[in-house]
């Protein structure tokens, strides 16, 4: 791949938005009924009861904790990470923290749906799954044989 980013058709931005394109108006699965709407002659693909639901299980639940494999550069975030706290914190064995710290994260909530969708744009459509605990946010690339790669641990500011 160059280094160069790919062009975003609107067609494809909104398939991914989960959004049908009628000309002028967008028709969103998450509209409210009792909202005012454009006549388009188009219903929506979905009602907003039908949307995709939130998962609040942990992490510990959804994945295999076994093939969750960490990266050495996910792990050096890490550390330096807890080093730049207001109570730096030295860690012993830094994938043992932050394998602790993923089991409990839970995937509800870990990014805006916005904030998704410019990192798919700005990292060449790699589809990657986040999960949260308190202000470390984790991402995570699945792979084809069923396990998951951390790419990479990131601190949040609450």
């Amino acid at each position: 791949m160059s280094g160069r980013p790919r062009h975003v058709t609107d067609e494809e931005f909104s398939a991914y938005l989960g959004v049908e394109k009628t000309g002028i108006d967008t028709v969103s699965p998450w509209q409210k009924k009792d909202r005012p709407q454009k006549q388009s002659g188009r219903q929506p693909t979905r009602s907003p009861k039908q949307s995709l639901p939130v998962i609040h299980k942990k992490a510990s639940e959804l994945l295999d904790m076994e093939k969750v494999i960490f990266s050495c550069h996910s792990l050096n975030r890490l550390v330096e990470r807890m080093g730049a706290l207001d109570s730096p914190q030295v860690l012993k064995d830094p994938e043992e923290t932050a394998r602790k710290l993923l089991a409990d994260s839970k995937e509800a909530h870990a990014i805006s749906s916005v904030g998704k969708v410019k990192r798919l744009i700005n990292n060449d459509f790699v589809d990657v799954r986040y999960f949260v605990n308190s202000f470390w946010r984790f991402v995570l690339k699945p792979e084809e044989d069923g396990s998951f790669i951390v790419l990479t641990v990131e601190r949040i500011d609450q």
